[in-house]
């Protein structure tokens, strides 16, 4: 392994790369005792922008790749769990607070989780304001607050300030498939010093209902062995 390679996945591990950076969802809850499945790519372009070790440096970005399932609980409320970058999980609780709530109206909500990241170095704590338009197919914009507060499980694990950030995406499809692109500008001082800016530019892209997709593809065709014929 290249020490460049090594230097990136220390830097991902460790300094709070693999948190879930990416929102991914509406203020609008998933369907009643429906399970949606989600992919969420982030690219972090100056996540490790300055990072030395014996005199070498290295200025690279990186790309997280998360998975998400939403459940939805009642007309109100949904739960998610998602493992980001695949190296720990969270589990969140997303609640309309607008009251009377109806889904082709402008719609407020409140969403906390927590968790264990970053490989079982850190405890996760995340709170966020959503923001959405009418969900309305095919374009539902939304937008809205987050903070993340990663804690030390171990003692070789670092400490670190609060992230804190906005956010703001279009959810284009339907019911069945859509994609959300979305960019966020986070806060997020690196205790490690791996940048020399604490502010982080932050795109990314959710794609819901992939197996939906896969599933439009034509099967395919497995031709028979030799000397086997069909019935």
């Amino acid at each position: 392994m290249t020490r460049s390679i090594k230097l990136l996945l220390i830097g991902c591990c460790l300094a709070q790369g693999c948190i879930p950076y990416t929102v991914g969802t509406t203020a609008h809850p998933a369907e009643t005792k429906k399970a949606v499945p989600y992919s969420v790519v982030t690219v972090l372009p100056n996540g490790l922008e300055r990072l030395s070790t014996s005199g070498d440096s290295l200025q690279a970005g990186y790309v997280t790749l998360d998975s998400e399932i939403r459940l939805g609980i009642d007309a109100y409320s949904d739960m998610g769990l998602r493992f980001p970058s695949f190296s720990g999980f969270v589990v969140n609780y997303k609640r309309v607070l607008t009251p009377g709530y109806a889904p082709d109206r402008f719609v407020v909500a409140g969403m906390v989780g927590g968790g264990i990241v970053n490989v079982g170095n850190h405890a996760y704590a995340e709170a966020t304001l959503l923001f959405s338009g009418p969900e309305t197919p095919p374009a539902v914009p939304y937008g809205g607050i987050r903070v993340m507060q990663v804690a030390p499980l171990n003692k070789k694990a670092v400490s670190d300030l609060p992230t804190i950030g906005v956010f703001a995406g279009l959810q284009i499809g339907n019911a069945d498939f859509a994609i959300t692109p979305e960019l966020g500008l986070y806060y997020d001082d690196s205790a490690l010093d791996l940048r020399s800016s604490p502010w982080l530019v932050v795109p990314g892209v959710s794609i819901r209902g992939l197996d939906y997709l896969l599933r439009l593809l034509p099967p395919r065709r497995v031709p028979p062995r030799p000397g086997r014929y069909p019935r």
